[in-house]
């Protein structure tokens, strides 16, 4: 899809030339060097995490030491900038990241994951795409134009924390850009309106869910597409929905694509007996659900119910979170089309734009109350392959071009806030 929302010459010219991106890796490469590991158990790593906050105070002076921002403390470990723009009187955005990381087990890995590497192009560690890359190109952006004595128009909050005010989007991590989708030359900027919601529901027998195809930004991705795609994939993806059957066959073929489409069931955790030759007196499995935007928790209950088919089994509910909201994806959509613009400054002409629902979950749905516009994206180029290795994985990098990609993508982001253009659809 085009999101032919703004014209190229209504957004700003302004680039950041290699020099001002020249160490910019280290930087990063020392804040990956900061074992900021989170566990789902424990208390989170506080001396960890105030080193790392030290190491972005020294990395990013212009921006801490600015009058035109305030950084507070977020429950002692998170922060909080507010940048003052010029002009108050436009609605300022917010962008949000985290410090933290997820473990890494050194022995998967081919170098070890928090050494902090600049090494054959790209750097190295724990985090280097989840996403401390993110949190580093932000300030980098900010940096530079405050040391240029350009500080922004329009207000904005940088978040590794909460804020309660009234914002026009927010950005956070999630999808990202690809170069391999099927049927399609030009790259994709995968942008999600939404994200799943998550349900742990404990019974003593387990059922298998249907295939069922949802609509909204899991569809339209795919007729955002069309237009960029081969004959034969243009065909297909123009008439997605008259061909459900034939996408249902081939996501049984291709299940790791089943996510973006329905509510997913897997069981994590049964327990029965104790011996072989005894007959448990109870038996539970706890079944986790990653529901659907548009579905709710009394449609999954429901499913299981008719799927066990059994009034003796009792269902409980463990943990629920409800899907996101779907912020606004048609072609007409000002946020969508701004970052898509913005993209193809950097990516060229060529590059597409598509809605998606994102499957994980993210910091940004507790800030649905602040605004109606949510985006999950983050503005790096990376491979299906180099994703599912690297995500939670092992040997995760990020090549300089792509991250120096990156600074420049929040940098245009910015200054394209500041345009007539822009500002007469994002007040």
């Amino acid at each position: 899809m085009c999101y032919p929302v703004f014209l190229p010459d209504e957004l700003s010219q302004a680039t950041l030339e290699a020099s001002a991106l020249g160490g910019s890796e280290y930087r990063l490469a020392r804040g990956l060097a900061v074992p900021t590991v989170s566990r789902e158990a424990g208390a989170p790593p506080r001396d960890a995490l105030l080193r790392y906050r030290r190491h972005l105070r020294d990395s990013f002076p212009a921006v801490f030491g600015s009058g035109r921002v305030t950084v507070e403390a977020v429950n002692e470990l998170s922060l909080l900038l507010t940048v003052a723009g010029s002009e108050p009187h436009l609605t300022p955005y917010l962008l949000l990241s985290h410090m933290d990381v997820v473990p890494a087990v050194e022995e998967h890995w081919s170098w070890p994951p928090f050494a902090g590497l600049v090494q054959d192009g790209y750097v190295m560690g724990r985090g280097a795409i989840d996403v401390k890359q993110t949190t580093h190109a932000i300030l980098e952006s900010l940096e530079r134009r405050l040391l240029a004595g350009d500080p922004p128009r329009r207000s904005l909050l940088i978040a590794l924390g909460h804020d309660e005010e009234r914002v026009a989007f927010v950005l956070d991590e999630g999808s990202f850009i690809t170069r391999d989708v099927r049927g399609v030359r030009a790259p994709v900027a995968h942008m999600a309106v939404t994200e799943k919601g998550y349900l742990d529901v404990k019974m003593t027998a387990r059922g298998r869910h249907p295939v069922r195809l949802a609509g909204g930004p899991s569809l339209e991705q795919f007729r955002a597409l069309a237009s960029l795609a081969s004959p034969l994939f243009r065909l297909i993806y123009a008439n997605i929905a008259l061909l459900a059957p034939v996408l249902v066959w081939g996501l049984r073929k291709k299940p790791a694509f089943l996510p973006l489409f329905q509510t997913t069931t897997a069981v994590t955790i049964v327990k029965g007996g104790y011996k072989e030759n005894v007959v448990p007196g109870e038996a539970t499995a706890v079944i986790n659900h990653r529901i659907m935007p548009g579905e709710t928790k009394e449609d999954v209950l429901e499913r299981d119910r008719r799927a066990i088919s059994d009034p003796n089994v009792q269902l409980e509910v463990l943990h629920y979170k409800a899907p996101a909201l779907t912020s606004r994806f048609d072609e007409e959509a000002p946020v969508l089309g701004l970052l898509a613009a913005t993209v193809q400054q950097i990516h060229g002409e060529d590059v597409g734009a598509a809605p998606t629902v994102l499957v994980g979950s993210t910091d940004s749905i507790y800030y649905q109350g602040i605004t109606d516009t949510v985006i999950r994206f983050d503005p790096i180029v990376l491979s299906s392959s180099e994703a599912k290795m690297m995500f939670h994985g092992k040997d995760e990098k990020i090549s300089i071009e792509n991250y120096h990609n990156c600074i420049q993508f929040y940098y245009k982001l910015m200054k394209n806030l500041e345009c007539p253009a822009v500002i007469s659809k994002l007040p």
